[in-house]
């Protein structure tokens, strides 16, 4: 699901939990979160990017 939002890459995946990076400049926080909600899920509040 996340992969076929452009620019979202899967860090992580666990039950019921995902944890993806957003580049903003191919896709806006807001529809990646449509996405999410799409597809049955709900969306968590973004968080900022950790250290590099």
């Amino acid at each position: 699901m996340f992969a076929k939002v452009p620019g979202v890459t899967v860090e992580a995946v666990s039950v019921g939990e995902a944890v993806v990076a957003l580049d903003p400049a191919l896709t806006p926080p807001d529809a990646l979160r449509d996405a999410i909600a799409r597809a049955g899920y709900q969306p968590l509040p973004t968080l900022p990017a950790g250290p590099a």
